[in-house]
């Protein structure tokens, strides 16, 4: 099982740039996006690897914790909760995290929180935002006024 994942000890997250490129704020944005998914994902995989290692608590914890992942994922949150999208591409990236967030989907699908009303509002709004990923939310020139 060893040749299906690697158990090689993650790398530290990377630091998050000073300042957000004001030429380019759409694509940055959607970087911090890719960058939480990719937080959780390593996050799951240390956990998994714990598991695997203490036998699901039933051996002491061989495996050192490390949640520095997960606060590298609150810290990119921290960054997003200020942010009015400009596309529908963004919001339905922002709303694909929260959607993860609440109904715990990659953990356990068929949770009662994935079966929520909460999940099923985000999940048919996505779906609702498919047709025209690249559509504007805000003229440009509101882009100017807005302090993001």
């Amino acid at each position: 099982m060893s040749n299906v994942f690697d158990f090689t000890k993650p790398t530290e997250p990377p630091q998050p740039p000073r300042k957000t490129p004001s030429e380019n704020f759409e694509d940055y944005m959607l970087g911090l996006c890719a960058e939480w998914h990719g937080a959780r994902a390593q996050q799951m995989k240390h956990w998994a690897e714990q598991d695997r290692v203490n036998l699901f608590g039933t051996k002491p914890d061989a495996v050192e914790i490390n949640l520095s992942w997960l606060e590298r994922m609150q810290e990119i949150e921290g960054y997003l909760i200020d942010v009015r999208p400009r596309t529908v591409r963004l919001a339905r990236e922002m709303l694909r995290i929260c959607l993860v967030t609440v109904a715990h989907e990659q953990v356990d699908p068929g949770s009662s929180l994935a079966k929520g009303p909460i999940a099923e509002i985000l999940r048919n709004v996505l779906w609702s935002m498919d047709w025209k990923q690249d559509m504007r939310l805000v003229p440009k020139r509101a882009e100017k006024a807005d302090l993001y």
